[in-house]
């Protein structure tokens, strides 16, 4: 897939707060590519970020299918409408008409718990977010709610939205040899956000880790973002 942009959006019951901190981590993780870029303005291949939040078309009826961020939400909501099915998420933006016309990247965020049904564990388990590479990247903060330290609880948080963008687009690399896998997904090795953690307790304990580096991803992910950005937005030519 070949992405000119990357479209930020959140479902209805994301306050302004998280919202912020989605948008403000963006605009350092773009921050922090750049360095890799070469003379500021001379040369920037990395896809326009369009931040839409939660939008809707005012000319469309608000039930119709695709209609406003609210319709994803409810579309992927489990029967007892407690938590999102990741699988229904991803298949609303998959199917949504806009991918064909204008092929992007999507960024969200949603206050409800997601529950994993796309991977091959016995049962499906909450989840802190979730990605397609290439195509979607969805992120919950409602379990950083638990954290009661407000600063580890915006760092956490902005250490799991840093994770999930890089995971939209394939990072790190699979074939260096400082990456390691599990179940199938290839996590980075070094101090950087890319790393696996186990648990939410864990993100916590690896995001001041990280903080201390001043840098959200390490460089040899920064170079792979940069060259996958690249690829994806320009094309493999």
């Amino acid at each position: 897939m070949r992405g000119d942009s990357i479209s930020v959006t959140w479902t209805p019951d994301v306050e302004d707060r998280q919202a912020r901190t989605l948008v403000s981590l963006l605009e350092d993780i773009y921050t922090e590519l750049r360095q890799h870029l070469g003379t500021p303005g001379q040369f920037d291949p990395l896809p326009e970020i369009k931040v839409f939040g939660s939008w809707m078309i005012p000319a469309a009826p608000q039930t119709a299918a695709y209609a406003n961020t609210d319709w994803y939400l409810q579309h992927s909501l489990d029967p007892a409408r407690r938590h999102v099915v990741a699988s229904r998420y991803l298949e609303a933006v998959r199917l949504e008409p806009w991918q064909t016309s204008s092929p992007h990247f999507d960024l969200a965020m949603t206050g409800y718990d997601i529950v994993d049904d796309l991977s091959s564990t016995p049962a499906p388990e909450r989840i802190l977010g979730f990605a397609e590479p290439g195509l979607l990247s969805l992120v919950t903060y409602r379990p950083f709610q638990s954290i009661f330290n407000p600063a580890q609880r915006q760092s956490a948080l902005q250490r799991t939205i840093a994770h999930y963008f890089g995971r939209l687009f394939g990072a790190p690399l699979a074939a260096r040899t400082d990456a390691q896998a599990y179940h199938g997904v290839h996590y980075c090795r070094h101090v950087c956000a890319l790393r696996h953690a186990e648990s939410l307790e864990q993100v916590v304990i690896l995001a001041q880790e990280e903080n201390r580096t001043g840098q959200i991803f390490c460089e040899q992910c920064q170079k792979d973002l940069v060259s996958l950005l690249t690829t994806y937005h320009l094309g493999a030519n």
